[in-house]
C-alpha cells in the first residue's frame, strides 16, 4: 500500500504549502521528507537486524513499479498533448504552476478554469519541478503524461500485493492482472494510455477502492 499512499502524501502536502503560497518550497519538503524517511527506516531496520522487513522494501510489487515506470518513460518520451481538454486546462494549469507556483486559483494564471480543485496536476507539478530545478531543462509535456501514468497505476499496487499473499498460484495470476490493468480500462477509455484527462483516472480510482 506504500505507493498510493505515499504518492497521495505527496499531494496532500503540496497542497498545504499550496494555502501558505509555499508551493515550490513544498517540493524541497516532500523531498527531504521522502529521503530522511528512507534513511532512518533503513538503518532502523539494520540496527535491529530486521533483515526481511528491509526485503520488503525490495518486495516484487516495487520491481514491477520501477519497470513500468521505465516502460512508461519509453513510451511518453517527447510526447505532446493533443487533446482539446488538455490545452483549455490539464496540461496549461501544470504549466502555469510551474510559472507561478501557485495554485491556478491564483488570477496570474491566466486559465480559463481556475476553480477546478488541484490533485492529480499537483503530482505532475511536483515531478515537473523536480526535473527543472535540478536537470536544468524546460517544462516538459512528456512528463505529464508520465506522471499521470504513475499514480494512476500506483493505485493497481494493492491488488497486486493481495494476490502476492495468496500461497497458490501467485506467479501465474501476477502477469495476469498486470495485462488486465493496461487491456481492460482500455475497453472504457480507448486512450487512456495517452491522455490526461480525469475522468478515467477518477474511474480507476474508484474502482481500485
Amino acid at each position: 500500500y506504500m505507493f498510493p499512499i505515499g504518492m497521495a502524501l505527496v499531494i496532500i502536502v503540496l497542497l498545504i504549502f499550496g494555502f501558505f503560497n509555499r508551493l515550490h518550497l513544498g517540493v524541497y519538503a516532500v523531498l527531504i521528507y521522502s529521503i530522511t524517511l528512507m534513511i532512518v527506516s533503513i538503518l532502523v531496520l539494520i540496527k535491529n537486524k530486521n533483515i526481511a522487513r528491509l526485503r520488503l522494501l525490495f518486495n516484487p510489487v516495487c520491481f514491477i513499479m520501477c519497470t513500468a515506470g521505465a516502460g512508461l518513460a519509453y513510451l511518453h518520451n517527447a510526447r505532446l498533448c493533443s487533446g482539446f481538454d488538455e490545452f483549455t486546462h490539464w496540461a496549461t494549469v501544470v504549466k502555469s504552476m510551474t510559472i507561478i507556483h501557485d495554485f491556478s486559483a491564483n488570477r496570474a494564471s491566466g486559465l480559463l478554469y481556475q476553480n477546478y480543485p488541484p490533485s492529480m496536476s499537483l503530482f505532475q507539478y511536483f515531478l515537473e519541478v523536480l526535473a527543472i530545478d535540478f536537470q536544468g531543462i524546460e517544462f516538459s509535456e512528456w512528463r505529464l503524461f508520465f506522471a499521470y501514468q504513475i499514480l494512476q497505476w500506483s493505485f493497481f499496487c494493492p491488488i497486486l500485493e493481495l494476490a502476492m499473499e495468496k500461497k497458490t498460484g501467485k506467479k501465474a495470476i501476477i502477469p495476469v492482472l498486470c495485462l488486465s490493468f493496461i487491456v481492460v480500462p482500455a475497453f472504457f477509455y480507448e486512450n487512456y494510455l495517452t491522455s490526461i484527462y480525469i475522468d478515467q483516472f477518477i474511474a480507476i480510482l474508484y474502482a481500485c477502492c
